[in-house]
Order: structure tokens, then C-alpha cells, then sequence
């Protein structure tokens, strides 16, 4: 203490000795460049007092960038976390003033990032005084020590800013100290908002276990914030409900911003912030289940979609199935289902004016909002499904429907109105992608791909006047996920009408699949016509657009390819199958028959490609059933050749499945009583 306030007099003797700012300046480096930490200290001081007083020196960058330079950064980082209060303060103060007078770029300098650690243990230190102290710390912690805290978040915001800074915090084992200030300082949470935005994609797996520690800590603090309250007792505290809803909407647009930005590849195991997550997203449901009148928050529809996409089946549970929901009561039950009905009264509220808005600002963000709605929507279809298969298991099984009930535990009436609701919504789909289609091709409702304007049939014809985004309708997210929560209804639902209403958009559902790169894109498509082909007017269309054509032209690609995309074949293999069986369609023309010259050309079979060469041979065999016997003769060449592959399948040192090989025996038998 003593050596404290002898640099103190010191300093103040410097100070009144050197009104020149020049020769003070010069004077101040020079202490800094002394081996004695005495004169370091003071010239520390005189070179704070010098540049806050001075705007000449303070807005000249060389001038500030050679003090910076003369900074020893060994015995700043010692003041930093130093036991005395006075060096601790100074040493904050002289590193927030470089932070603002330094340029951008220097943001990353490795002494400031150095610096920034030790900051951070200050931090952590102070806390921990403040848990050991027996007085309360809104009672011993002074103005002062406030407003170093306040310097300290400032500087590490700056650092955070810069992508090496926010590598070297995330690195940090005490990253997480920031944490119990995110309530009542913003800067600490922008610092982890920046620091999760940079580096949540991270492969280094220290950084990632840091990270994912660091976020379970922040949920836990905004549950804890919201409180543990329920449903029912919410109804009784109406005083409290707009500001804990104001609070809950604030955490959700803060981890609407980072979670888009995590990744989940670089571990194999869930996060252990899932279930605080799931637990914080049903007290926000809850808050505007009791506040009437109030719509669904943004954030929160982007929280639950970004989170569905970065952990689907883990997720999809935790925030669904609220059985084991600690202080469960009746109406928390039924969070799931207040969440999706908002959802779908957003949805159908929205898209009927959507078409108006494609070329104006405001598009982008409500095509994006609704996109993240349709995912919310498809994920709970999904889990519907999959909870009504479990029940009809459990109950097939066992007379105890406990385990059944614990999972899934709307009620009748609820799943009739929720399935009306979902149906009403899949229908205002179905007219949006027409409306919006016709307009982005100029053309009526079922047009020919032949007729249109850009055909490739016709390259050089006059273009229509279109009406619709930059981008088209083809690459715009919101189609795609309108897409599979359509599919994903029309394929579960036993709706009959619902499909047949689909089959209007054949023409949108062929010209996507051409349009279309991948799997994931074109699956949704395939379920989608799956459904609809079970019907008379949905095979009529099929037929109507060629779409027999567009398949299997992707099927003989799929043959020849040595990817892993035989479910795509399998999918397409299975509308085929119901385009044969529906009675409807007629005999196959020698078009069809393109199916089999596929099939004949795939001559190394095995484990790979087994199955999928199975259902090739069914559906060849299938196709050569019905049709004419003229045109089988004229296939005679491809029968046996498909013969012969089918029989090199059967070899003991072949590694097709045993049981595939038993279908394709019977298979062969088929084509030889066409040969017969």
C-alpha cells in the first residue's frame, strides 16, 4: 500500500511538472521503459492523464499506436490481477482507453488478447469474493467497483469483435464467468452472442466443450429468471405477466441469433442444454398461452426451427413430449399443442397476401419466418406420427397403456381439431403454390410443359411477363419447406379429398423435381406424388405431365450411380407401382418399357445396390405382365439379360442378403413364364 501511494504523489508530482503534453509524453514512455515497477506504475498513470486531456495526442493514430507499443505487457497483465484495487483500477482504465483509440485492426493485437484474458479471471475472481463475502453483493460492492466491471465488459466487447478475439475468449476456460452478468449488463451478453456466432461451427473440440458448457449455464440463468411457475398459477399473476413475457421474448431473440450458428457435427451426443432449452421454450409458450390476444413470437418459431435442424430426433421429443415435465399439470400437457395450433394460425393468416409481397423488403423476412413455421409444423407431424405408431404397438402388445399414454397425451377431440387445423393449413398451401406458380411461368392453371413460354422445346419464344422473387420460386427456401410439410400430411393423412386437391399442382410438383439438385430436395417431391397417385384424379395428372417420363429418366441415373441414393430409386420405384396397380392408367407403351432396358443394364449386383436391383426386377416384371404381348417379344433379349444377372445373384460367394436373394429366386421364376 505504501509503495501504492508513493507512485501516487509521484504521479502527481510528474503531472504538475509537465504541462507541455510532448515532453510529458515523452517523459511517460520513458517510465514505461524503466526496469523498476515503480516508475512503470507512474508512467502508466501520467500517460492515462496525458491522452485524456489531450485530443491532439488521443486522435493521432501514430501517436497512440507508438504508447501502445511501449506498453510492457508482462507487468500490465500483473496490475490487472493484482490484489490492490488502485493498480487493478488504472490498469482497466489505460486498456479501455487503448481499446477506443486504437484502430479496428488492432483489435487482435496479441498483447489486447492476452490482456483479455486476464480480464476475464478478474472477473471470475470478483465473483468469487462476492460468494465468499458474508454481506450481500448489492450491499459491499461500491460505485467503483460497478464501474470497473462495466470497463472490463467493454473492452472484452471489443475484442470479441475482431474473429481472433472471439476464437481467443472461446478458448478460455473462464469464458462462462460472463455468464451470471448476462442479466443485468448487455454488453456481457453480446460478448457471448459474438463469440457463439464466430466460433459455434468450431472443430476444435476444446473450443466446442467450452462453448456448449458455456450456453448450458446461460439457459439455466434465463429459466431461472423466468421462474419455475405453471400454467395455473400464471392465470393468478397477471401483474408479473408482461414483463416476464418481455423477458422471455428477449431470450429467445438472443439465442435466435446464436443457434443458427452451432453446429452439431463435431459430436456424435446430444448437447447437455437440450432439455434447458426444451424446458425454457415451453415457459415461453406458456407465458402467451395466459396472456390473450398475444401473437406468437418470431424468435421463438426461429429458436424451435434452428434447434429441429441441428438436432432433430433428440429435440423433437424433449419439446413435444412434456409428460416428464417437472410441477406437470393438466394444461402444460398441452403446451405442444398450443405451440403448433398458433403456429398454423400464423401460417394461414399470412399466405393468403403472401404473393403480394415477393418483390417488396418485407419479403425476406416473412418468407423465412414462415419457412421456420412449416419446419415447426413438419417436425410435429413427424413426431404425430410416430407417437400413434408406438400406441397402436404398446396397445397390440400389452393391456397396459401407460407407457403409451405417458408419451403422447393429447386427447381425441384435440387431434380431430388439430388434424382439421393442419388439413385447412395444407390446403392454403396447395392454392399459395398454385396461384404462385401460374404467376412465375405466365401460364393456366395444368399447362403442359410443352406449352409453356421457356420450354426446352421451345428456347427461342417470347418471354412472359412473370411475376415473382429475383431468385424464382424453385430456390426459395419457403417453397422447399412448404414442400415436405405437404408431402409429410399428404402421406400420413388418410385425407382422400386433401389429395386430390394436390393433384392440381402436378404440374409444380413435376417442373420442381426437374428443377431440383439431391436427394433431400427431390424426396419430398416423391412422397408428395406417392400420395397423390392413390387417387384416380392424381394419376390423371401424372400421366397428364409426363411424369412417368421425368422418373424415370432420374431412375436410369440412379442405376448408373455409385452413390448412396438407391432410397430416391426406391421412392420412385413405389409411384410407379401405383400408377401399375390403380387399373386406370391402361396398358404400358413401349415409353415405359424404358424401366426395363434400366434394369438390364445393371450388371454388378450386391450388398449395395441389392435391394434396390430387387424392386427393379419386380417392377420390370410387373410392367411386362400388362403390357401387350408384342411389345414383350420385342424384349426378349433384355428378359434373359436380366436372367443372367439374377442368377449370378444366387452364387454362394455373391454377398446379397440371403433374404433378398429368396425374392429375386422368385422373381426369376416370373420372367421365365414370360419366356415360356
Amino acid at each position: 500500500m505504501m509503495e501504492t501511494q508513493q507512485a501516487q504523489g509521484t504521479t502527481r508530482a510528474n503531472q504538475q511538472h509537465t504541462p507541455d503534453p510532448a515532453k510529458g509524453l515523452e517523459q511517460a514512455l520513458n517510465l514505461l521503459r524503466s526496469k523498476d515497477d515503480t516508475q512503470r506504475f507512474v508512467g502508466i498513470a501520467l500517460l492515462k492523464s496525458i491522452l485524456d486531456n489531450t485530443s491532439t495526442l488521443r486522435e493521432d493514430p501514430a501517436v497512440i499506436r507508438k504508447c501502445w507499443n511501449a506498453m510492457p505487457a508482462r507487468f500490465l497483465r500483473r496490475l490487472i490481477q493484482s490484489s490492490e484495487k488502485e493498480m487493478r483500477d488504472l490498469a482497466v482504465a489505460i486498456v479501455h482507453s487503448f481499446v477506443v483509440l486504437l484502430p479496428s485492426d488492432a483489435l487482435g493485437d496479441e498483447k489486447l488478447l492476452q490482456c483479455s484474458s486476464k480480464l476475464l479471471r478478474a472477473l471470475r475472481r470478483r465473483k468469487a469474493g462476492d460468494r465468499l463475502s458474508k454481506t450481500p453483493p448489492a450491499i459491499h460492492e461500491d460505485k467503483d467497483e460497478g464501474d470497473q466491471e462495466i470497463l472490463i465488459l467493454e473492452i472484452l466487447f471489443s475484442v470479441a469483435s475482431t474473429h481472433i478475439g472471439a476464437i481467443s475468449l472461446a478458448s478460455s476456460e473462464n469464458l462462462v464467468t460472463l455468464v451470471p452478468l448476462v442479466l443485468r449488463n448487455g454488453h456481457a451478453l453480446g460478448i457471448l452472442r459474438t463469440v457463439l456466432f464466430e466460433c459455434g461451427t468450431s472443430e476444435e473440440p476444446s473450443i466446442y466443450q467450452n462453448l456448449q458448457g458455456t450456453l448450458s449455464r446461460i439457459l439455466e440463468v434465463f429459466g431461472k429468471e423466468l421462474g419455475d411457475s405453471r400454467l395455473t398459477d400464471l392465470k393468478h399473476k397477471n401483474s408479473s405477466l408482461a414483463e416476464r413475457g418481455s423477458k422471455a421474448s428477449s431470450y429467445m431473440a438472443w439465442l435466435s441469433d446464436v443457434l443458427p450458428h452451432l453446429s452439431s457435427q463435431v459430436s456424435a451426443i446430444p448437447p447437455i442444454w437440450l432439455q434447458s432449452l426444451a424446458n425454457l421454450i415451453h415457459e415461453t409458450i406458456s407465458l402467451q398461452y395466459a396472456t390473450p390476444g398475444k401473437r406468437q413470437s418470431e424468435a421463438l418459431v426461429y429458436v424451435v426451427a434452428s434447434t429441429l435442424h441441428l438436432f432433430p430426433t433428440r429435440f423433437t421429443t424433449l419439446l413435444f413430449n412434456t409428460a416428464r415435465r417437472q410441477g406437470n399439470s393438466a394444461d402444460s400437457k398441452l403446451l405442444p399443442y398450443v405451440f403448433v395450433k398458433l403456429i398454423l394460425v400464423d401460417i394461414r393468416s399470412t399466405i393468403p397476401s403472401l404473393q403480394e409481397t415477393l418483390n417488396s423488403p418485407k419479403y425476406a423476412a416473412l418468407s423465412c419466418r414462415l419457412a421456420a413455421s412449416y419446419d415447426v409444423v413438419s417436425a410435429f407431424i413427424g413426431y404425430l406420427v410416430q407417437c400413434l405408431e408406438n400406441l397402436e404397438a404398446d396397445l397390440g402388445s400389452s393391456n397396459d397403456d401407460s407407457k403409451a399414454q405417458d408419451v403422447f397425451l393429447l386427447e381425441p377431440d384435440s387431434l380431430l381439431s388439430l388434424r382439421a387445423d393442419i388439413s385447412e393449413t395444407m390446403s392454403l398451401t396447395i392454392e399459395y403454390l398454385r396461384d404462385r406458380f401460374d404467376a412465375s411461368i405466365a401460364g393456366a392453371a395444368g399447362l403442359h410443359p410443352s406449352a409453356r413460354f421457356t420450354s426446352p422445346e421451345n428456347p427461342n419464344a417470347q418471354l412472359a411477363l412473370t411475376w415473382d422473387t429475383a431468385e424464382g420460386m424453385m430456390k426459395d427456401p419457403l417453397t422447399l419447406s412448404q414442400l415436405r410439410t405437404l408431402a409429410l400430411w399428404l402421406r400420413d393423412d388418410d385425407g382422400e379429398d386433401l389429395r386430390k386437391e394436390a393433384a392440381g399442382i402436378m404440374d409444380f410438383l413435376s417442373a420442381f423435381y426437374v428443377d431440383a439438385q439431391g436427394s433431400d430436395v427431390r424426396l419430398p417431391v416423391l412422397a408428395a406424388m406417392d400420395a397423390i397417385t392413390s387417387t384416380t384424379e392424381g394419376i390423371g395428372a401424372f400421366l397428364d405431365q409426363d411424369c412417368w417420363k421425368i422418373l424415370a429418366s432420374d431412375l436410369k441415373a440412379i442405376a448408373s450411380s455409385e452413390g448412396d441414393i438407391a432410397h430416391r430409386g426406391a421412392e420412385i420405384i413405389s409411384v410407379f407401382q401405383n400408377v401399375l396397380e390403380s387399373g386406370v392408367a391402361g396398358a404400358p407403351n413401349e415409353a415405359w418399357l424404358e424401366v426395363l432396358q434400366t434394369t438390364s443394364s445393371m450388371q454388378e449386383i450386391g450388398a449395395r445396390n441389392a435391394v434396390f436391383y430387387m424392386a427393379m426386377t419386380q417392377l420390370s416384371l410387373e410392367l411386362l405382365s400388362q403390357a401387350p404381348s408384342n411389345i414383350r417379344r420385342r424384349h426378349v433379349s433384355q428378359i434373359k439379360q436380366i436372367l443372367e444377372v439374377c442368377k449370378r445373384t444366387q452364387h454362394p460367394a455373391n454377398d446379397v442378403p440371403v433374404a433378398v436373394k429368396r425374392e429375386i429366386m422368385g422373381v426369376m421364376e416370373g420372367y421365365q413364364d414370360l419366356l415360356d
